[in-house]
């Protein structure tokens, strides 16, 4: 069985202001976001290995940018061991314009819930510019 938590990512964003017709400010979007971040678990088993995947997907007009190397960051958190602390390209799933999907190896030391911090870099390109998107990832494991 799989759960799903999604963390939607603003970064890239121009936001502003503007007066509603009542006078309260209304926030204002005047570009798309370029990703979203989708963290995939499955249900853990203490004791036992486990997979998240971490998933970066662009919103049109948005590609990801398979020729700029991506890096994962995770933090070591107390509970879980990680196969790794950093995953770079070579470590991808798929790496393509339409996604990012990264595996991260988990297991969980203990019963109880976990969440394991860290940030992906991603080069997210628009027909006009390309930007870094530095996204916080949060993995939760929940382990019985």
């Amino acid at each position: 069985m799989r759960g799903w938590l999604l963390i939607v990512a603003l970064g890239g964003c121009d936001r502003g202001t503007a007066e509603s017709s009542a006078g309260d400010p209304t926030p204002v979007v005047r570009d798309v976001e370029p990703a979203r971040l989708v963290v995939e678990t499955d249900l853990a088993v203490a004791g036992a290995q486990t997979t998240a995947r971490v998933r970066v997907v662009p919103h049109a007009p948005f590609h990801i940018n398979d020729k700029y190397k991506f890096k994962l960051a995770l933090e070591p958190t107390p509970g879980v061991e990680l196969a790794q602390m950093t995953y770079a390209p070579g470590d991808a799933e798929t790496f393509d314009p339409d996604q990012l999907v990264v595996p991260v190896s988990v297991v969980p030391t203990s019963t109880g819930d976990f969440t394991i911090h860290g940030n992906v870099d991603v080069g997210v390109c628009s027909p006009r510019s390309c930007v870094t998107q530095h996204l916080p990832v949060s993995i939760v494991i929940a382990a019985r």
